[in-house]
């Protein structure tokens, strides 16, 4: 079971509404009505709560397993323990991933400003944005509807944000234009100068970088990620790109 103090989750949800939420198919028809109040791991699952297997090297910890329902390929129906309630689908993991989110959506954002931001008055912030304590957003930035920005974090000058973007704490932006449905996790610096400078007997000479960085939308971009701007090109993030930290 998660630990409540850090996850609010939605449960009980029936079978019926997984089945429709993920796609789905109920082995048995019977069982739609049963509850389940959690998602865990087969080897963790207990009879409340639903898991999936999508690799056969995790057959034996199925068979084994005390979990309630399970999202699991057709063939390895019979191999299920009695009792279990059975959604049978092509592609168990992503099924099981769209009801995880049901569990355990992301938490809403508040509409308001800590007193401590500091925000330009040119900059563009609308009303049901959530902008945390000690945020800096400079001249000219645009903020879309309903983004949540975490403590610390800077926006720079004409930076531009979609909406519903997710920016967590201590997270840098400059020169940079962000899409719809970001999601950027703790110490994310975008938009710095990139490495470039002609060699010279003299010493090295800097190149000003005079890039940007163009993010799609539904990027989602790990905690301590470095993406620079480029010396003349624009750096590219294409929508629905996933980068994991320290990159």
């Amino acid at each position: 079971m998660t630990d409540r103090r850090f996850f609010d989750c939605t449960g009980p949800h029936s079978l019926n509404e997984l089945a429709a939420l993920s796609g789905a198919r109920l082995w048995n028809e019977a069982d739609g009505t049963r509850t389940f109040s959690d998602v865990a791991p087969l080897e963790t699952a207990g009879p409340e709560d639903v898991t999936f297997l999508d690799n056969r090297k995790y057959v034996e910890a199925f068979v084994r397993s005390r979990a309630g329902g399970a999202f699991i390929d057709e063939r390895y129906a019979d191999r299920a323990p009695a009792g279990m309630a059975l959604l049978v689908t092509a592609e168990p993991y992503k099924a099981f991933a769209r009801v995880a989110q049901v569990f355990y959506p992301a938490p809403p954002v508040i509409p308001r400003r800590s007193a401590s931001a500091i925000i330009d008055p040119t900059a563009i912030v609308p009303g049901d944005c959530e902008i945390g304590a000690n945020v800096v957003i400079e001249a000219g930035a645009r903020l879309g509807a309903r983004c949540q920005i975490g403590v610390n974090t800077v926006i720079g000058p004409a930076v531009e944000l979609g909406e519903d973007c997710r920016i967590a704490a201590n997270v840098t932006l400059s020169h940079c234009v962000i899409g719809a449905r970001v999601v950027l996790h703790p110490g994310v610096r975008i938009g710095q100068p990139g490495f470039g400078f002609a060699p010279d007997a003299q010493g090295p000479i800097k190149i000003p970088q005079l890039g940007r960085v163009v993010i799609g939308d539904d990027v989602d971009i790990g905690a301590n990620t470095t993406i620079d701007r480029g010396s003349g090109h624009d750096t590219v993030i294409g929508p629905g790109t996933m980068i994991d930290n320290l990159v």
